[in-house]
Formats: structure tokens, C-alpha cells, sequence
């Protein structure tokens, strides 16, 4: 039986290489042209699901598929740290505890 947060993640890749495949279905959401679209690009420890650039804007986006319910501990391993270095786009279909999102931002 495959672990849990292994399948999680095999579901992200999916949706990643998903939205690298049809980047207007992200580009009409975040209202940005993107182009150079990298997939798991390592940052520090960690990697990155989808790392993108606005050429227009002069923005990197990252974004950071959660397509499990997220919580307060994903936020700060996975996000917080970086947060601080460019736009980052979360997308989560809901999350644990009852907490509202606002209580992350």
C-alpha cells in the first residue's frame, strides 16, 4: 500500500504538469502571461511545484498545488519560507480544522 502523502504528491505532479500543458487555464485565474515553466524545482530542502515568469510584469510565480486539505503546519513548512522572495499563488480545496484561510494569510 503507497503512503499517503506519496499519492498526495503523484496527484500534484499530475495537476502541475496539467497546468504547464494548459497554462491558460492559470493565466486567466492570476490574470498574468506566463512563460519558462519549470516543474519541481529545487529550493534549498524543498521543491518547488510550479515556477513560472511574468516577462510583462517582471514577476517569478510559484505556485504550490494542495489538492489535499491543507493546514496551518503545510503553510509554514511549504510556503512561509517562500513567501518573502516573490508572489506565491496557494491553491488548496479546502482546510482541516474548521480554521478560516484568513487565518493563514
Amino acid at each position: 500500500m503507497k503512503n499517503i502523502g506519496k499519492l498526495g504528491s503523484e496527484k500534484e505532479f499530475i495537476f502541475s504538469l496539467y497546468l504547464k500543458k494548459y497554462p491558460k487555464v492559470l493565466e486567466k485565474e492570476i490574470s498574468l502571461k506566463l512563460s519558462n515553466i519549470q516543474l519541481e524545482v529545487p529550493l534549498g530542502r524543498k521543491k518547488i511545484d510550479y515556477l513560472s515568469i511574468s516577462k510583462s510584469r517582471r514577476l517569478t510565480v510559484i505556485v504550490e498545488n494542495q489538492l489535499t486539505p491543507s493546514d496551518k503546519y503545510h503553510l509554514d513548512d511549504k510556503i512561509m519560507p517562500i513567501l518573502y522572495s516573490t508572489r506565491v499563488d496557494y491553491e488548496s480545496s479546502s482546510i482541516n480544522n474548521g480554521q478560516k484561510r484568513d487565518a493563514f494569510l
